[in-house]
């Protein structure tokens, strides 16, 4: 069976393309505009891979990348992992900036939701990557992103419902922020990842890893009884905020 991995060429969503083609799986890696990581990824993989540029936004590109998924097996393992890292505060924020975080964001889960609800009669596992600062929470710099992941975890919960019946099973996995590359090279990367090392009760930084490792967890067939939940992978950080 193939998976579709949306935002799934760089950070987390490269890590959970790895996990799944480590698995076994044919892998689809949709990304939005870097070529270049498009065909990195394509070669970090070890088993069949495909890396296509497509606007999941956009619903014609989303059944381009289902047809490009279906042509290495049936499409059982969606997963949404595209963020655009749009910081600031919503007071100021543009109204251009709002638009693109909602449409790479609930716009382009709700469609993808809906093609694989066509195509996925057989049941399937589908899962968005989320925030535990997407919550009724004041978050600096997140005033934008954080309603934007807000609104797919109510997403989740309604189509969770929904879909259930034909067999899909509709989940999210929230994280914190991990030490990813964007975090090493930041100008204050020692500051920061001790920062986020201090707070989280497990005593290290989350890695890309521990999310993709979550994901899969939430996509086997132990997961059968779970549908419409947030769960929540970050060393336990959200429980101390």
């Amino acid at each position: 069976m193939s998976v579709i991995v949306v935002g799934g060429t760089r950070g987390i969503g490269l890590a959970i393309s790895k996990r799944f083609s480590r698995d076994g799986h044919p892998v689809v890696m949709a990304y939005l505009s870097n070529d270049e990581a498009g065909r990195a990824a394509e070669a970090a993989l070890s088993g069949p891979s495909r890396a296509i540029r497509a606007d999941a936004s956009d619903p014609t590109q989303a059944r381009a990348i289902f047809d490009a998924a279906e042509t290495m097996g049936p499409v059982k393992i969606v997963v949404h992992s595209a963020v655009v890292p749009l910081l600031g505060a919503a007071s100021t924020a543009s109204l251009e900036d709002f638009d693109t975080a909602y449409r790479t964001g609930p716009r382009a889960f709700l469609i993808l939701v809906q093609e694989a609800a066509r195509r996925m009669t057989e049941g399937g596992h589908i899962v968005a990557v989320g925030s535990i600062a997407s919550g009724p929470r004041y978050v600096p710099s997140y005033g934008i992103l954080g309603p934007a992941k807000c609104a797919i975890n109510h997403l989740v919960a309604q189509l969770g419902c929904e879909l259930a019946p034909q067999g899909l099973h509709i989940n999210c996995v929230a994280t914190s922020t991990v030490e990813a590359d964007w975090a090493r090279t930041h100008p204050k990367s020692e500051k920061l990842i001790e920062n986020l090392r201090r707070r989280t009760p497990a005593g290290r930084t989350g890695r890309e890893e521990d999310v993709a490792d979550a994901v899969a967890m939430v996509c086997s067939a132990d997961s059968r009884w779970i549908i419409g939940q947030e769960i929540v992978a970050d060393g336990g950080m959200a429980l101390v905020l």
